[in-house]
């Protein structure tokens, strides 16, 4: 099975990936860097395409090119692993899911790596990240379209998703155990709220903690249901705050932080002075301090705010249409089930 060896050869514990990141700190960005990497994210992204609309007759050749798809995402983060995160931007031309198990499936290993788990573990958050949502292409459009507000029915039918998509991975040999019980996770909440089974926290495998960390950061980042995209900063708040009411492992979320930074990569931010820039890089010492440039910087060099008296004041909207922000007084009060 050539996807099961590419992830054996390449997730090997011989030298964890973790330790094998290149610190790129204060590094400016390299163009012809995330040339490639917006190109593997959208090869990741064009496969689950065309797996989705052949999903019912889903060619072996290609399911195997699907289960090898985390090694690409994986070479980007070993690389850089701050450029990597920088190109998450969606494929116009994909669907909203597409994306999304994409964004997720990289995430999910980056958290991991900043966890410091073996090999074996983030080839199984790679695959499970990729693949959880492909029981979606069963059902019709609208349930793969955020956006859409479900009523009764509806949701029930949604919520039988993940079942689905073990249905179509039955006598895949490439996808471990772990995998599968791991897509039945990922939408599980700790105080027993989420679906399909309305498992609590004691029941879920550990590594499900990071996928369900990582899945409603996105769904907040995106459109909801009668809402435009969070700023990325309002989404982490918002995450905090259900950490605190046992939602979310402090420790899983933590990492996460730490490795987007508490004002995400790719986050318009404004500065105590008045200045405006971009968050590029993270400093893994101090997560609100990261590496930014400056609007009006030509040269697009980062700039570190640790060491400085240069504080970041506040998130900027990318625009009041695509996405807006919330008071910390109203993300303190939302539960889960608001938003996404």
């Amino acid at each position: 099975d050539p996807g099961r060896d590419s992830l054996a050869s390449f997730f090997s514990d011989d030298s964890p990936l973790f330790a094998r990141r290149t610190n790129r700190a204060g590094e400016a960005y390299s163009e012809e860097r995330a040339q490639r990497f917006r190109q593997s994210l959208e090869n990741a992204i064009g496969i689950f395409e065309v797996l989705g609309a052949e999903v019912q007759e889903v060619p072996s050749s290609m399911m195997a090119e699907m289960c090898g798809l985390p090694v690409r995402l994986a070479e980007m983060l070993l690389e850089d692993a701050d450029q990597s995160l920088s190109v998450l931007e969606c494929d116009a031309t994909a669907t909203p899911l597409s994306n999304r198990c994409s964004q997720m499936s990289l995430l999910a290993m980056s958290t991991g790596m900043e966890l410091g788990l073996s090999d074996a573990e983030l080839a199984s958050l790679g695959q499970a990240g990729l693949l959880h949502d492909l029981g979606l292409f069963l059902l019709p459009p609208k349930f793969r379209n955020p956006t859409t507000a479900y009523n009764a029915s509806d949701l029930g039918i949604y919520q039988s998703h993940p079942y689905l998509t073990l249905r179509l991975l039955e006598g895949v040999h490439s996808i471990s155990e772990l995998v599968r019980v791991l897509i039945l996770q990922v939408h599980e909440n700790a105080d027993g709220s989420g679906f399909p089974r309305n498992f609590k926290s004691h029941r879920l495998h550990p590594l499900t903690r990071i996928l369900h960390v990582v899945e409603v950061y996105l769904s907040l980042v995106n459109p909801g249901p009668g809402r435009p995209a969070l700023v990325p900063h309002d989404a982490l708040t918002f995450l905090l705050f259900q950490c605190q009411k046992g939602n979310f492992s402090p420790q899983v979320l933590r990492a996460f932080i730490n490795q987007i930074t508490l004002f995400p990569i790719g986050s318009r931010v404004l500065l105590n002075d008045g200045q405006q820039a971009t968050v590029v890089r993270r400093n893994a010492d101090q997560y609100d301090q990261p590496f930014v440039i400056f609007n009006n910087d030509a040269r697009g060099q980062p700039q570190a705010l640790a060491g400085t008296e240069l504080r970041i004041v506040s998130p900027l909207v990318r625009d009041q249409h695509s996405q807006m922000r919330l008071e910390k007084e109203i993300l303190a009060s939302l539960t889960l089930d608001s938003l996404i």
